[in-house]
């Protein structure tokens, strides 16, 4: 069997590399569940706000869960959830907070819980977990923990990576029409901004708003998670599905964006982006000045 710093170790030097960050949440999925040796594992996030959401991104053991899918859960569960120190549960049945499972589809007697926090944000949780009461050693917890920094740490890396091949191929996209008052931002399959156009950049610097968290580099769908109004979760709901490549047809919202001096508000076109053989690449987000409020 091998050694368990060994295991550790390799998988250090695969977050170091990696920048698929789907790839890098099943490894590190898998490799907790090895070293804890657990048959239950997931990845999740938890999104929005009114009503929170719990996102699974990858689930292993048995989890009867659709990826990508939000469901809905209390804002107790949530705000435990966001939490920056690790969870122990030994016995969820007499946990309050855990009246609801954590893993929708699955009903864990026990698991811990490790955050991932990426640029001082709550970006998930790494879950490993027993069908069984059981108790965990702090030499379990502390596993799934470094797991779970390597893990965050790797997609720090994964963000810069992508910002920077993003900037480097700006001309694979058309140039925007001089004045023209549309914004566009063009997201990758994780809903990460790959590319805007200048109508975005013009209305950020006008706005006041700072391109290293609206920019190219920055998760589209976390900035929706971060917003309190609940169109931003319209918004996220339609990326989510769009990234799938199971959005039939462009949806639209119409969300509010006052200036202190009189009310705004914008219609958001969400679409899939296809290439030329069918095949989902992301997402397209389109802001236009709307004539009304909501419609």
């Amino acid at each position: 069997m091998t050694d368990p710093n060994e295991r550790m170790a390799a998988f250090r030097r695969f977050a170091h590399r990696s920048v698929d960050v789907a790839a890098l949440v099943e490894r590190a999925v898998e490799v907790s569940l090895e070293m804890v040796d657990l048959p239950i594992g997931a990845m999740i996030r938890i999104v929005g706000r009114r009503p929170a959401r719990l996102v699974v991104v990858h689930a292993s053991g048995g989890v009867d869960a659709r990826l990508g899918q939000a469901y809905d859960i209390d804002s107790e569960l949530a705000t435990t959830l966001r939490g920056s120190e690790p969870i122990v549960v030994p016995d969820c049945a007499a946990d309050r907070r855990f009246t609801v499972a954590p893993l929708p589809g699955s009903s864990p007697a026990a698991f811990v819980g490790a955050p991932i926090t990426v640029d001082g944000y709550p970006w998930g949780q790494l879950i490993v977990a027993d069908r069984a009461e059981r108790g965990f050693t702090p030499e379990e917890v502390d596993v799934v923990c470094r797991v779970a920094d390597l893990t965050a740490a790797a997609i720090e890396r994964s963000r810069q990576e992508r910002a920077r091949i993003a900037g480097a191929t700006l001309s694979a996209f058309p140039p925007s029409a001089p004045g023209s008052a549309t914004e566009v931002a063009v997201l990758d399959r994780t809903g990460v901004i790959m590319w805007v156009n200048q109508a975005w950049l013009d209305f950020a610097r006008d706005n006041g708003g700072d391109p290293a968290r609206t920019g190219v580099g920055m998760s589209y769908l976390e900035c929706c998670d971060a917003s309190p109004d609940p169109t931003a979760d319209e918004v996220a709901d339609a990326i989510r599905t769009a990234v799938r490549g199971e959005l039939p047809a462009p949806m639209h919202v119409r969300i509010p964006c006052h200036s202190p001096t009189r009310p705004r508000w914008y219609d958001v076109l969400v679409s899939s982006r296809v290439d030329g053989s069918g095949r989902c690449q992301g997402a397209t987000v389109t802001l236009s000045p709307a004539r009304s409020g909501p419609s």
